[in-house]
């Protein structure tokens, strides 16, 4: 059977405009405008010392040596779209996401989706991590 497990998903909670305003400047000033831009996007030190934020910038600086921007506006899952995700659905979003209105997410994933479980993260931006534990209660619950 097929479950789900969304971490700050798009296309649900609309997009938050000012995030670009506020990061594409620092994106012409090189690695360091990146990971000042990285921090604000995902909610976090661009530079932190714990292990598991080492590995998300290392990540990061891999997947952007060869990232494209998307241009185009990430499509929008319409109401109906929602109403037909009928397996077991998890969505974790972070309660300080400057990317996608979590809120929003919450509201139409709890309103359309039949089977669907959203956990709101306190003092969490977008870039969700070690989200490990509460991913594995959920498949194996």
């Amino acid at each position: 059977a097929a479950v789900l497990a969304l971490l700050a998903p798009a296309g649900v909670g609309r997009i938050r405009p000012g995030f670009m305003l506020r990061t594409a400047p620092l994106l012409f000033l090189g690695a360091w405008g990146h990971r000042k831009a990285l921090g604000f996007d995902m909610g976090r030190a661009a530079r932190g010392d714990r292990p598991d934020e080492v590995a998300f910038t290392a990540l990061f600086d891999t997947v952007r040596s060869g990232f494209i921007a998307r241009m185009q506006a990430i499509p929008v899952f319409r109401d109906a779209d929602l109403r037909r995700l009928d397996m077991p659905l998890l969505a974790v979003v972070g309660d300080q996401d400057l990317v996608f209105d979590s809120r929003e997410t919450q509201a139409r994933i709890r309103a359309h989706a039949k089977r669907a479980e959203v956990m709101m993260l306190a003092g969490a931006g977008h870039g969700l991590i070690d989200c490990t534990a509460i991913i594995r209660g959920f498949l194996v619950s």
